[in-house]
C-alpha cells in the first residue's frame, strides 16, 4: 500500500528470535499480544494459559504446537507520529 494511502505508519525498533514459551514469562508480552479478552478478565483467567490455548488452536495442525516450543520472530515497532 502506497503511504499517502495508509492510516498510520509503523517504525520497526526492532528484530530478535526468541522461543513461543519465552513469551509466557511476561505479563507486557501477554498484553501486547492481545491475549485478554472479555471473558478472560470476566472470569479471572490466568493470561498464560488463553495465550497456550490461543496458540494451540492456530499453529497445533501444522506441527508447532506450544509443547514443541518453536522459534518465533520479535518484532518490537511504534507508531510514527
Amino acid at each position: 500500500m502506497s503511504r499517502w494511502a495508509s492510516r498510520l505508519q509503523l517504525v520497526v525498533t526492532s528484530v530478535r528470535v526468541e522461543r513461543v514459551q519465552e513469551i509466557k514469562s511476561s505479563l507486557i508480552d501477554l498484553l501486547a499480544e492481545d491475549t485478554p479478552d472479555n471473558r478472560t478478565m470476566e472470569n479471572n483467567w490466568c493470561l498464560e494459559d488463553c495465550f497456550h490455548e490461543l496458540w494451540d488452536s492456530i499453529y497445533s495442525k501444522k506441527g508447532l504446537g506450544w509443547n514443541k516450543d518453536p522459534w518465533v520472530w520479535v518484532i518490537d515497532f511504534e507508531v510514527k507520529k
